[in-house]
C-alpha cells in the first residue's frame, strides 16, 4: 500500500463511525473515481497495526475492499488538532446492514424461490472465505457486525 499525498484526495461526506474511526465518501482527483476513507488517530501505535492488517488484506481473494493508498492529515488547522492516518478504499455500494441489501436478497430470493439463491449462498461464502483468510494471517476482526461487512452489487473476477 503506497504512501499518498493528501492533496489527492476531496473528503466527503461522513458515511459512518465508530469508536476507532470514520469512513467518509472521497473523491479521488488522480483517477477521478469515487473512494471511501477510514480515517482514524495516531495518538499511539495502534494506527501501525492498521496500516499492516490493511497491506495483509490487499493481497486476499476478492473477499476484500482494494485500498488506494494512505495519507496521513489534520482534520482541523488548529495546532492541538491530533494528526489522522487516512485509508482510502474501493467504494462499494453499502454494508450489509443497509436496506438496499435487503431490496437485493429480496429480488433473489423471489427469483430463485427460496432464500438460498446463488448469489445469497456467494455473499455468504465469500464472508465465510474473508473471515478464515484473517483467521490464516493470525488476525481476529473484534467487531464483525452487518455494519462492518461490505456489499457491492458488481461481481469481482
Amino acid at each position: 500500500m503506497e504512501l499518498c499525498d493528501s492533496s489527492r484526495f476531496e473528503i466527503g461526506e461522513l458515511i459512518g463511525s465508530g469508536s476507532y474511526g470514520s469512513v467518509h465518501r472521497a473523491r479521488d482527483l488522480v483517477t477521478k473515481r469515487t473512494v471511501v476513507v477510514k480515517q482514524f488517530k495516531c495518538d499511539d501505535e495502534s494506527h501501525y497495526k492498521e496500516l499492516e492488517v490493511m497491506a495483509i488484506c490487499s493481497k486476499a481473494p476478492n473477499s476484500f475492499p482494494v485500498p488506494v493508498g494512505y495519507f496521513y492529515r489534520k482534520m482541523l488547522p488548529t495546532p492541538n488538532c491530533p494528526m489522522h492516518v487516512c485509508v482510502a478504499m474501493e467504494k462499494f455500494d453499502c454494508n450489509i446492514n443497509n436496506r438496499r441489501f435487503f431490496v437485493d436478497m429480496e429480488k433473489w430470493k423471489a427469483k430463485a424461490g427460496t432464500w438460498w439463491s446463488p448469489e445469497i449462498k456467494r455473499t455468504f461464502q465469500q464472508l465465510l472465505t474473508a473471515v478464515d483468510f484473517l483467521h490464516s494471517n493470525n488476525i481476529i476482526h473484534c467487531d464483525i457486525s452487518l455494519a462492518n461487512i461490505l456489499y457491492s452489487r458488481k461481481q469481482k473476477e
